[in-house]
């Protein structure tokens, strides 16, 4: 059933949910004041996600809780898709009469992964969300993002900049050599030169670019304008603000915790 005074649905379920994607969408739905089902096929391995999650900052007790995949699905008005592409058909299968009616958000992307990294899969219908929909004809399928391989992209709009743009990131997954940070201290090394030094240096050489090319008055005028915006909303957040920042502090680092992280090692590494 749907919250008339919200207009979200009252309970979700997450399948796949124990893994980062499902588990990051359970925490942020949970805050939002919508009860999560966890479904797995390991309903230990559910519970126990389940119990980790209604620990973070800002999610109610009970709002999360773990399942065997049907039972997640339950009478969830909306059912969230997480598993990893080999893993949909399947778990489709198991719940295709339960999801007859059902709004089914397809998070999937169709990747294999091995040394080099993730790989577009080819998928004959032409996308997950789409084989899912073909699976589970009388679910009402959606997909906020779908996964588009490059070559899709650039026959779709022309050129080649999705391919370049692609194989550029690649290049420095492979190498890091390439990376911006890297040619930096690259740099540093080479002068030798320290870092406060180097810093320096690439500040008057930006200082004297803008000196020698000066913004036409129409964008010296519009920066001027979103920097007093900025200043003002600043102020505003600022006002607003009751939070001391200890505190803040400590809900910050316990927000971004990961599993097996503890409070005195979360800056570290």
């Amino acid at each position: 059933m749907t919250d008339r005074r919200t207009d979200h649905p009252t309970t979700i379920a997450i399948l796949g949910g124990t893994g980062a994607l499902g588990r990051g969408l359970a925490v942020r739905f949970a805050r939002a004041g919508i009860r999560v089902r966890l479904g797995s096929r390991d309903a230990d391995r559910a519970q126990t996600r389940a119990a980790a999650i209604t620990e973070r900052p800002g999610v109610p007790s009970g709002s999360v809780t773990g399942h065997v995949t049907d039972e997640a699905v339950g009478d969830a008005e909306v059912v969230v898709l997480c598993t990893p592409y080999d893993a949909q058909a399947a778990t489709l299968d198991a719940v295709r009469d339960q999801l007859a009616g059902r709004v089914l958000v397809s998070c999937v992307n169709p990747l294999r992964f091995d040394a080099d990294g993730p790989h577009p899969v080819a998928v004959p219908e032409g996308s997950a969300a789409q084989a899912a929909a073909a699976r589970v004809p009388d679910a009402r399928v959606v997909a906020p993002l779908p996964h588009r391989p490059a070559a899709a992209l650039d026959a779709a709009h022309g050129g080649d900049d999705h391919a370049r743009a692609v194989a550029a990131q690649l290049g420095r997954i492979r190498d890091p050599e390439q990376t911006p940070s890297a040619r930096i201290l690259r740099a540093m090394r080479d002068g030798p030169v320290p870092f406060f030094r180097f810093a320096m240096d690439a500040s008057e050489r930006h200082a004297r670019h803008f000196r020698d090319h000066p913004l036409d008055p129409a964008s010296q005028s519009r920066f001027q304008e979103q920097s007093a915006e900025s200043l003002r909303r600043q102020s505003e957040i600022e006002a607003a603000d009751s939070m001391d920042f200890a505190t803040y502090r400590q809900q910050y680092i316990e927000q971004e915790l990961l599993p097996g992280r503890t409070p005195a090692t979360a800056g570290t590494g």
